[in-house]
């Protein structure tokens, strides 16, 4: 397992993860998205959507769709 994986997930909590969606979401700029975020992305949209889990890491859109429910999802539970 990564230890950047690993490290994201170790604290990981209720109380947190919004922030942490945010620094995630924060450290993807552009098109290209490393491996290590691209795993960090599934793991965090299969613990916050459990119904609606993805796997296929490899797939063009499947990254996508991940990515904008993590998006979606970051924008819609803003802490005030």
């Amino acid at each position: 397992m990564n230890p950047q994986f690993k490290n994201f997930f170790i604290d990981l909590s209720e109380e947190n993860i919004h922030q942490r969606v945010g620094e995630l979401l924060d450290g993807i700029k552009t098109n290209y998205v490393t491996s290590v975020q691209t795993d960090i992305m599934f793991g965090v949209h299969n613990r916050l959507f459990p119904n609606q889990k993805e796997y296929t890491k490899g797939c063009t859109a499947c990254r996508k769709r991940v990515y904008d429910r993590l998006k979606e999802w970051y924008k819609n539970n803003l802490k005030e």
